[in-house]
């Protein structure tokens, strides 16, 4: 279930166990939307999971010391970072689940702040 990108190739490992716990939280609730992972390309690094229902399409990210990401590709612009963050996965399956559903994208934050800045979940 691994996709490694053109050109860089990504670390051989296992999909980390938070990760596997949101896919398997997000399949039990739509078993029919597809998820494609593209491994860390460095230990600790950023893992991404592009998930469609063949009509909405969002990108979670996960890194082992901050957590998950979510953006919707319709409202993503390179380099911006993520709309949503989460620290729990099955918070993060229940959210893009809904989002799905609905036919909903994340945005990006209006507020100016420091880096990193996203709607919060816990």
């Amino acid at each position: 279930m691994t996709h490694t990108t053109e050109g860089a190739p990504a670390l051989r490992q296992p999909i980390p166990e938070a990760v596997l716990q949101f896919m398997t939280g997000l399949t039990a609730q739509i078993p029919e939307m597809r998820m494609e992972v593209t491994p860390a390309f460095k230990e600790g690094g950023r893992w991404f999971i592009d998930v469609t229902d063949g009509t909405h399409e969002h990108t979670v990210t996960w890194r082992p010391d901050l957590g998950f990401g979510l953006t919707s590709e319709a409202h993503s612009t390179y380099g911006e970072g993520v709309h949503e963050q989460f620290t729990d996965s099955g918070a993060l399956a229940d959210r893009l689940a809904v989002l799905l559903r609905s036919g909903e994208a994340t945005r990006p934050v209006d507020v100016p702040g420091p880096a990193g800045d996203a709607l919060q979940h816990h």
